[in-house]
């Protein structure tokens, strides 16, 4: 029984080298399914939640622009990947232990393989990050060209940063040039409702192009109303005018016309009045 129980003791050290290397496979394989699992999330098609980004317009040459941008969340990624590692890499090893020291001298040396390097080394592990980075990747080409319609309102989101009503008002077009500005502001609106989707999704990505659409509504409606008022503005006036002139005619038609010049003036105010009421 004494012999036995020495020889047990003179293998503890391997036996507690064991442990320590089942604990390093247990994290690398947590690690492995973690990462696993956020590339099932990535393909999945029925998911609850979604990473927002939003839309802009960019310059002609870029089209249309994301925030975050597909730098972003692939440097978010990446990190995410590099924090579950560090979690999972806090478990302490067992041959740490203090009290386990006396039993592993002689068998643990500084080439022992660690779980950082393990993992880094992991063909499968690679491979999975690999597969995120290029999912992201795809997922948002896809989403550019899926807002790619958005082009379709350039024009509209241009304006918005260069028109001024008070100029145009003040500028004094005529009827011609208004009815132009009223058909555009309504192609405008038939377009924004028609190219700009509220939400377009992929993968775990979703893009609102809401925030984008509101505005450019805004925008156009609130030039509608505007440019509705002005062409009520200038019926006003008109017709006060034309109330002017007529009372102007009306008075001196009243008039008694003794000399021959005011006959001819009256004959002239008649005429007049006739040309307003037609």
């Amino acid at each position: 029984m004494l012999r036995l129980a020495k020889r047990n003791y003179h293998s503890l050290g391997t036996f507690i080298r064991l442990i320590d290397y089942m604990v390093i496979e247990t994290q690398v394989k947590i690690n492995q399914e973690s990462t696993d699992l956020i590339l099932d999330q990535m393909k999945s098609t029925t998911k609850k939640y979604s990473i927002q980004s939003t839309v802009l317009f960019d310059t002609p040459e870029n089209g249309m622009r994301f925030t975050p941008t597909k730098s972003d969340f692939l440097t978010a990624f990446d990190k995410i990947l590099q924090e579950m590692l560090a979690v999972t890499a806090e478990v302490q090893r067992i041959t740490s232990c203090m009290n386990f020291s006396q039993f592993l001298q002689g068998l643990i040396s500084d080439t022992v393989p660690r779980f950082k390097s393990i993992v880094a080394e992991s063909f499968q592990y690679r491979m999975s990050k690999e597969t995120i980075q290029k999912k992201i990747i795809q997922d948002l080409d896809d989403l550019h060209k899926q807002v790619s319609r958005y082009e379709e309102c350039r024009e509209v989101n241009n304006y918005e940063t260069t028109y001024s009503f008070p100029e145009f008002r003040d500028a004094g077009h005529g009827l011609d040039r208004i009815k132009e500005m009223l058909d555009k502001f309504s192609k405008w609106d038939q377009n924004i409702n028609n190219y700009i989707k509220n939400a377009h999704n992929q993968g775990l990505f979703q893009v609102g192009g809401r925030k984008l659409k509101d505005r450019l509504l805004k925008f156009v409606k609130e030039e509608q109303m505007n440019m509705k008022q002005h062409l009520l503005d200038l019926a006003t006036d008109k017709r006060k005018s034309i109330n002017d002139a007529l009372e102007n005619i009306k008075t001196k038609l009243q008039k008694k016309h003794n000399v021959l010049n005011d006959y001819v003036d009256y004959v002239d105010q008649l005429k007049l009045s006739t040309q307003e009421k037609d």
